[in-house]
């Protein structure tokens, strides 16, 4: 079978990674605007669930290459 390939996972892993990191240096030295507080969460949640996309497609192509052998 063909792998998944990792090129878009891994590609919106880092961009969500530098945003959240943006956010946070942000949200650290107090310069966020009033009425956007939620950035920060968002921010987090497009983090955690690209992180779960990545792993998810590393196990997927782990589980169809034990199968193949």
């Amino acid at each position: 079978m063909k792998r998944i390939d990792y090129f878009w996972p891994r590609a919106i892993f880092q961009i969500t990674w530098v945003v959240l990191l943006t956010q946070t240096i942000v949200e650290l030295l107090g310069a966020r605007k009033s009425g956007y507080e939620w950035v920060m969460p968002v921010c987090g949640i497009a983090f955690s669930i690209s992180a779960i996309w990545v792993c998810f497609v590393i196990v997927w192509n782990a589980i169809r290459a034990r199968g193949e052998a």
